[in-house]
């Protein structure tokens, strides 16, 4: 099971939806009380915890596509700018974005069937939030919230899978019928409305209210780990339809991101779904699979010009791409 767990799972997410009580969501707030009430109270809690704090006006566009790709900041709050920040901790596990949609917003991501793990990390800063201010809460309601979906324990707990199999053999829409019905809800990897690229797909509890963190989290855990196992047999099946056929594509996708001297970001979401496949299946070895997965974030646009310490134009990028793959298959 560890082993189809792998496999599958990329990352574990919590994120938790707080405001302050008395103050208006930051819809309706001016930007001197975003910044007096919520930004400066939240930067003097966390004050010696090792944690950045940045204005969102102050950060270079390039950085805030790439803390998007990341996942570390949402598109909300980009476009919130004047009266969004951010805390973010060293290595960028713990990101909380203040004035996105509610006052702040907690979250942690892990790498890997973290999502207990995440839970009890993020709950160490929650509690600094909940003994310094108060918190806006109903006894009936839970916390409130700008979204009514986000009411009771205001929690969202998700798990990115590579659902490669279920994709191709055509399941996942049955799949995504059966857990609809739990109270699980399936999207693309940035979250409503985002497409599935690369087979990543994101498993959240569609809703908080009346039922409490463990048994959220209880319950995505169980259906991931139920998804993980049809993913493994939907593989195998579609390894068995034409083995030789898929062992091609695999072979032919590994030959483009290790040879290419340019390749664009769709064409490289495309290769890297089909080797990461192969690599699940036994027919390409690789010696780091956390080192591979991380080339998702590595060859992202924003963050590949970042990494190349200047703004490059798309044929830029293209390029750079393609040289930091030959870079990574050449050392395995």
């Amino acid at each position: 099971m560890l082993q189809c767990l792998d496999n599958c799972v990329l990352s574990s997410r919590i994120r938790l939806a707080r405001n302050i009580k008395g103050l208006p969501f930051p819809s309706r707030m001016t930007e001197k009380q975003a910044l007096d009430e919520v930004v400066i109270p939240c930067q003097k809690i966390l004050k010696g915890k090792e944690m950045q704090f940045f204005l969102l006006k102050n950060i270079a566009a390039l950085n805030k596509e790439m803390l998007i790709e990341k996942h570390l900041v949402s598109n909300d709050l980009v476009h919130n700018s004047n009266l969004g920040a951010l805390i973010l901790n060293d290595d960028q596990t713990i990101s909380i974005m203040l004035n996105e949609e509610d006052h702040f917003r907690e979250q942690c991501i892990l790498k890997g069937f973290k999502l207990l793990q995440a839970w009890e990390t993020l709950n160490e800063i929650d509690a600094l939030f909940m003994e310094n201010l108060e918190i806006a809460y109903d006894k009936r309601l839970g916390f409130l919230t700008a979204c009514p979906t986000n009411l009771g324990t205001a929690m969202r707990a998700s798990i990115m899978l590579f659902l490669p199999g279920l994709t191709l053999t055509s399941r996942i829409s049955k799949v995504i019928d059966t857990v609809n019905k739990l109270g699980i809800v399936v999207r693309g990897a940035y979250g409503e409305s985002s497409n599935a690229e690369c087979y990543f797909y994101q498993v959240s509890n569609s809703s908080s209210f009346g039922i409490n963190e463990e048994n959220i989290i209880n319950n995505i855990n169980d259906t991931v780990e139920k998804i993980c196992n049809l993913e493994q047999k939907a593989r195998q099946d579609l390894y068995m339809r034409n083995p030789n056929k898929l062992k091609s594509e695999i072979l032919q996708a590994e030959n483009i991101l290790e040879n290419s001297y340019s390749i664009n970001h769709n064409t490289f979401l495309k290769m890297f779904a089909k080797v990461k496949l192969g690599i699940s299946l036994g027919i390409i070895k690789i010696r780091n699979q956390q080192e591979f997965d991380d080339l998702i974030e590595d060859c992202a646009p924003a963050q590949l010009q970042i990494l190349n310490g200047r703004v490059m134009s798309i044929e830029e990028c293209d390029i750079e791409r393609a040289k930091l793959l030959n870079t990574f298959f050449k050392n395995l």
